[in-house]
């Protein structure tokens, strides 16, 4: 029956009520919870927001940094600020315009170690980094900027973070493409990110969603139907059809995006389309005066002729613009044909275009629903028409990076939001005359701004991804929110532009993308109706499974039961299967195996989640004490040998691949060009003097594979081509002296090697397949 000789199945394992194991199973995947309330300063964290906390410090200590996704509204900067206190120095990353907001929350949370700056200035210039140690925090708000690593943004925040810890934040890390996570977390994992599996990767991701913490009251988001507009056939033809333009002298002009631009434009508003329309004639006029000149000018030399929106300051081309052409003739051909019918489109746009006032109307009946309404757009001059248009109307007002204005003139930003969100922002209502009823305004306000008052969101129109589309509802759909539910309106694209852009066809591609890798929000355009589970979303259900498995246990009852034996119960389920927490080297470590799967035993957690999905619910019977042990009869004992001699064969396996080498953890290349340099340069060294430097060397090793972040890499590249320039002991040295931070943690570390001798099975849930639960 396939138990071990001289061993007494009765000593070596204990039969329990199944909760007992389940207790077990939770305590070895998520610890002990001993949520309390907890306060930093004058803010009083929710539940959720402490067990981020819990689950971000092990992820710093485990990678270096994290990635907090929460969705919007659920209190990442508070969670941030708390893992602040952990630390004796924060630097604060954020959107020059959320500054303020993370002045308010740091004075609010009592923090005195917290530096903010400007995100955007990264784009402009280098932050020094005078303390790469472990023990400063670099927090990143709105993390997504980030995403593209060609950008000397994303090369200077790098550097910035280079041997320090981070926390990224960023509700919609994920815009277009797979990519741009790697590309996040490769600011504190390095380029190690780009070999790690998704699974490995949700590792270091926390992220929650309404539906994941039912005791906070989020507003519920309900999507009403798109409201269409009138189409206009001659007018979309016209853009299709417009002759070429002619590009600058570096090529940046390409017909293509120039269409793409005005169709964009046109699906926005009229207005917008006019706009669009005279800043392309401006930009021809300039080109065609410098043509004229015998000047063939850049993309850069044009932009300064353009001084607005309505006006060009002409100069001396021959002083303006550094190339000359002889053969301007057909390019003047070119550009004038493209005017033409720039001219042409105009003419044809402002005597045939009736859209705006449509939408004006719509939002009109809106206002009668006496909640306050905030409209999105991308175009400022939509912005500016529809505030035009509704001047007539009480509580109206509008915001563009060009300021805001309200009926008696212009107004200051923050005076303006604070007006119409007062709630959301400690103010008192305003007097009636003061109210805003509609605020008008582009995407400048779609990132960290509570706006919770207003109960009404108006798309006019839909940005390009669906995260930005999220990040605009999440500005009303947060804690705190004034409303039950808010209500989402759409002004869809004419029809003819939706069937050229599939506007929402892209929307949805890239809405089922980020759901698949990050995780799916209620705010997203559409569901695609696909069943997969992110592994971040995952994570978060399997921590929540096993708090209720915690809640669900009598501590002094399962104190009783001795905890030098197995602990081993049989449940219910859809199919045959085990759970088991297993002890071996220094670790813990939960498997599960789904014999429906026909697969080997498996540590991942989407495997495990997978097998805890099969227990079947009614059998758990959390709270009974008197529940009825599984006896130790001939087919349990099979059933246990055979789980035993699976986990056996798992644990070799473990331990081969961690004798080989990182997999899980796997390195980088300028990692492992870098080892590959210290052991060639020691085997190289005579045997005679090669002791002396063993020990430096296996410190340099270890080291060497804890470095991470890719700021942290091109310096690791630079030591390595040192090795030439000087004596093998200089060289050795000169590692601690770039990398400051790694040079006391390795000093008195031994490097731990997993043992092939011993694993111990602590508990052991049974999964029974049966049609029917017991009663």
């Amino acid at each position: 029956m396939g138990v071990p000789m001289n061993e007494t199945p009765n000593a070596k394992w204990q039969a329990v009520p199944t909760n007992v194991v389940y207790a077990a199973i939770a305590n070895a995947s998520i610890g002990a919870q001993q949520l309390e309330v907890a306060t930093i300063g004058d803010v009083t964290l929710h539940d959720h927001q402490q067990d981020a906390v819990s689950r971000l410090e092990i992820t710093i200590r485990e990678f270096g940094g994290a990635l907090l996704a929460d969705t919007v509204g659920l209190g990442k900067t508070y969670v941030a600020l708390a893992i602040a206190a952990r630390f004796k120095h924060v630097h604060v990353l954020a959107p020059a315009n959320l500054l303020p907001m993370w002045r308010t929350a740091i004075a609010a949370t009592h923090r005195t170690n917290v530096l903010l700056h400007s995100l955007h200035t990264l784009s402009r210039r280098a932050l020094a980094n005078n303390n790469p140690q472990r023990e400063t925090l670099v927090i990143v708000d709105e993390a997504h900027h980030l995403r593209t690593q060609n950008t000397a943004r994303y090369r200077n925040a790098a550097q910035f973070m280079a041997g320090r810890s981070a926390l990224l934040l960023s509700a919609t890390p994920l815009h277009n493409q797979s990519r741009e996570l790697r590309n996040l977390l490769a600011l504190f994992l390095g380029h190690r990110a780009d070999s790690l599996d998704d699974a490995i990767l949700s590792s270091c991701i926390v992220r929650r969603t309404a539906a994941h913490v039912p005791s906070v009251a989020l507003p519920a988001v309900h999507e009403h139907p798109p409201y269409s507009i009138a189409d206009n056939p001659p007018v979309l033809e016209s853009i299709l059809t417009l002759p070429v333009p002619l590009p600058t002298q570096d090529g940046a002009a390409a017909s293509a995006l120039v269409r793409l631009g005005l169709l964009r434009a046109w699906c926005s508003s009229d207005a917008a389309l006019t706009d669009a329309l005279r800043r392309r004639q401006m930009r021809g006029e300039a080109l065609l005066h410098s043509l004229s000149h015998g000047r063939y000018p850049t993309q850069r030399e044009l932009r300064t002729w353009i001084v607005g929106n309505d006006s060009i300051q002409l100069g001396f081309p021959e002083l303006l613009v550094a190339t000359t052409t002889d053969s301007t003739g057909e390019m003047l051909a070119t550009l004038t044909k493209h005017l033409d019918g720039l001219n042409a489109l105009l003419h044809l746009h402002t005597r045939t275009s009736n859209a705006d006032p449509e939408r004006a109307s719509l939002l009109r009946e809106l206002l009668r629903e006496d909640k306050p309404i905030i409209a999105f757009s991308q175009f400022a001059s939509t912005v500016r028409a529809l505030h035009r248009a509704l001047s007539d109307v009480a509580g109206v007002a509008s915001l563009t990076s060009q300021g805001g204005r309200i009926a008696g003139g212009p107004i200051v930003r923050q005076e303006l939001i604070a007006q119409f969100a007062p709630r959301a922002h400690g103010r008192p209502p305003p007097p009636a005359h003061e109210q805003i009823r509609l605020l008008l305004t582009t995407d400048m306000l779609s990132e960290g701004v509570n706006l919770q008052d207003a109960g009404i969101l108006v798309h006019v129109d839909l940005p390009w991804t669906d995260a930005a589309r999220a990040q605009r509802v999440g500005r009303l759909a947060r804690l705190g929110a004034q409303y039950e539910t808010i209500h989402v309106h759409t002004i869809a694209p004419p029809a003819g532009a939706e069937h050229t852009l599939r506007i929402v066809e892209t929307l949805k591609r890239k809405a089922h993308l980020s759901d698949t890798i990050v995780g799916a929000t209620t705010a997203s355009l559409a569901r695609s109706g696909t069943d997969s589970e992110s592994p971040a979303a995952c994570a978060t259900r399997f921590r929540a499974q096993m708090v209720r498995w915690q809640a669900h246990t009598n501590k002094a009852h399962s104190a009783r039961f001795n905890s030098d034996r197995t602990l081993i119960a049989r449940t219910n389920a859809t199919h045959t299967g085990w759970i088991a927490v297993v002890e071996h080297a220094t670790r813990t470590t939960v498997l599960g195996q789904l014999h429906a799967n026909f697969a080997a035993p498996s540590s991942a957690l989407v495997s495990i989640m997978h097998t805890i999905d099969c227990i079947v619910e009614c059998s758990v019977e959390p709270h009974a004490e008197n529940q009825i042990s599984l006896s130790l009869d001939e087919p349990t004992l099979r059933a246990i040998s055979d789980a035993r001699a699976e986990i056996n064969r798992w644990h070799l396996s473990s331990c081969v691949s961690e004798l080989t080498g990182p997999v899980e953890r796997s390195l980088s290349s300028s990692q492992k060009r870098a080892l590959k340099l210290v052991a060639e340069r020691i085997a190289s060294t005579p045997a005679t003097s090669r002791n002396s430097f063993a020990m430096l060397a296996d410190r340099i090793v270890e080291s060497i594979s804890k470095l991470a972040g890719a700021g942290v890499e091109p310096r690791l590249d630079e030591w390595r081509r040192l090795s030439n320039t000087g004596p093998l002991h200089n060289w050795l040295n000169a590692f601690f002296t770039m990398f400051p931070s790694v040079a006391t943690d390795s000093k008195n570390t031994q490097l731990i090697r997993p043992s092939v001798q011993a694993v111990r099975v602590v508990a052991l849930l049974l999964l029974q397949a049966k049609h029917e639960c017991r009663t």
